[in-house]
């Protein structure tokens, strides 16, 4: 539960990070200045691993942030519901799998 749980503030960090990365104006986005989407690349690379490291929870929590977007709520609120919900389905889904391997250890005997 202590892993998962590490797993899922690291991916929450991830992509709090990613939301905040800075857009590139498009007088900067020139490939003479050499530092065109650095701060987007970054970003997408972050979303990424943040998505990656909540999975599954943050997939399945996903009809909460399309609930909450429907619902006209604003940014900051729809991602904190979302991840907070992704994070949730996860611990449970950890507590789900330790129970049922607990169970198994004990219906064969082994240990």
């Amino acid at each position: 539960m202590v892993l998962a749980a590490a797993l899922n503030v690291a991916g929450i960090l991830c992509l709090n990070a990613a939301t905040r990365a800075p857009e590139t104006p498009a007088a900067v986005a020139t490939p003479e200045l050499g530092y065109a989407g650095w701060s987007r690349g970054w970003a997408s690379l972050l979303d990424s691993l943040g998505f990656t490291l909540m999975m599954p929870g943050i997939f399945f929590a996903s009809s909460v942030f399309v609930g909450a977007h429907v619902l006209a709520w604003n940014e900051r609120a729809t991602r904190a519901v979302w991840y907070a919900t992704g994070f949730g389905i996860n611990l449970v889904t950890v507590w789900r799998v330790g129970v049922a391997c607990g169970a198994g250890t004990h219906e064969t005997g082994r240990s």
